[in-house]
């Protein structure tokens, strides 16, 4: 059989997570993903059954869109899984947002958090 499914996926599970969960629902042995979103995030996920996982690797690549909501506070493992280590009270404009996104685009090198380095 052939199948698309689309999965809201939540936080704190990873996507070969969901994959497996509907693996064991629909009885699949072949399911894939389209790509993968970090355990933390959520948002849509799309999963291809049976012999539409042969179709993966012919599909287009594209950018991922996020939304964020801003906390403005520090974390001792640089991501939202460690201790509060300050915050802040931060008035912004969506001009001051674009101006800041500005170095964000193009080509990066990031560094992971913590926690994703210990884990290695």
């Amino acid at each position: 059989e052939i199948g698309y499914n689309m999965q809201n996926k939540g936080k704190d599970i990873t996507s070969f997570g969901v994959v497996s969960k509907v693996r064991g629902i629909t009885r699949e042995k072949k399911a894939g993903h389209t790509g993968t979103l970090d355990p933390m995030a959520t948002g849509v996920l799309p999963i291809m059954l049976g012999g539409a996982t042969r179709f993966l690797n012919y599909l287009p690549d594209s950018d991922k869109g996020y939304r964020a909501d801003f906390a403005w506070q520090d974390y001792d493992t640089l991501d939202i899984t460690g201790e509060v280590t300050g915050e802040y009270d931060v008035a912004v404009s969506i001009d001051d947002v674009e101006s800041a996104l500005v170095e964000f685009r193009g080509e990066i090198v990031a560094n992971s958090a913590y926690v994703f380095r210990c884990q290695r």
